[in-house]
């Protein structure tokens, strides 16, 4: 079967802009019962692993059906932080990203689909229907965060999306964090705010601030340090946001001391 590819400036010169408004959405996809190669072929069938393998989301809207790398599914690939998915925590194979859209082609039919390791050989839903996820866009200018199985079987098609009316912004630079780094917080209500460092293994390092926080904008300074004071070392970690006991936000950042 072959895939077209379209560029976004292709997408937009055949069809008005359906929008002068970002859209901000957020792909979530359960990888725990993902595998590679059902698309067929000589492909090996294997179980997704979190320690090797990485998953990209495809799409018009997206990316214009085109990616940076595309192999077959037994050749080498490279992971691109710039276009792959991250867990949502450390250990977890719940795997997010969220895009910034400028123009949405057709807001009630946003078609995508998930692939692994950069490869169309370990792409979902082949042979199911179109091959592709449908989703329809309420409000553009909204947020909204869609939440998806990675569907090997045609069993999972359908994404649920849910309209976001986060009260918040939260901004941290430079990432990588050389010597310190400042977190940017926004609130529009009152809440209990917690903003905290984790290691790779999911254990809490660092609280930068946890405290009940009046609406406004508030900068936090972290030294790259642990809550004895001490510089961690080297490496990746993760920095999650809590409102009102609620994680709201989780983003791997990078020290280098």
């Amino acid at each position: 079967m072959k895939k077209i590819y379209l560029s976004v400036l292709t997408l937009l010169a055949g069809a008005a802009i359906a929008n002068a408004q970002n859209t901000t959405i957020t792909l979530a996809v359960d990888m725990s019962a993902a595998m590679l190669g059902e698309a067929g072929g000589a492909c090996a069938v294997v179980p997704f692993n979190p320690t090797t393998d990485v998953v990209e989301a495809m799409g018009g809207d997206f990316n214009g059906w085109s990616a940076p790398e595309n192999v077959p599914c037994n050749d080498p690939f490279t992971p691109d932080p710039s276009v792959d998915l991250s867990p949502i925590s450390p250990g977890s194979l719940i795997y997010s990203r969220t895009y910034s859209i400028a123009a949405i082609a057709n807001p009630a039919d946003m078609p995508f689909k998930f692939r692994i390791n950069h490869s169309w050989d370990n792409d979902e839903l082949r042979g199911v229907n179109d091959g592709n996820r449908h989703i329809a866009i309420p409000t553009v200018g909204g947020t909204y965060t869609v939440a998806c199985v990675f569907d090997v079987d045609g069993s999972v098609v359908v994404a649920s999306i849910t309209e976001n009316t986060n009260n918040f912004s939260i901004s941290m630079a430079p990432n990588p964090v050389v010597g310190s780094a400042k977190f940017k917080l926004s609130l529009v209500k009152n809440a209990d705010v917690k903003i905290s460092i984790c290691d790779v293994t999911g254990k809490e390092v660092k609280t930068i601030a946890q405290n009940d926080v009046n609406a406004g904008t508030f900068t936090y300074i972290w030294n790259g340090d642990n809550n004895n004071g001490a510089t961690l070392n080297n490496g990746s970690y993760f920095y999650s946001l809590f409102i009102d006991g609620v994680k709201v936000k989780t983003e791997k950042i990078f020290l280098v001391n």
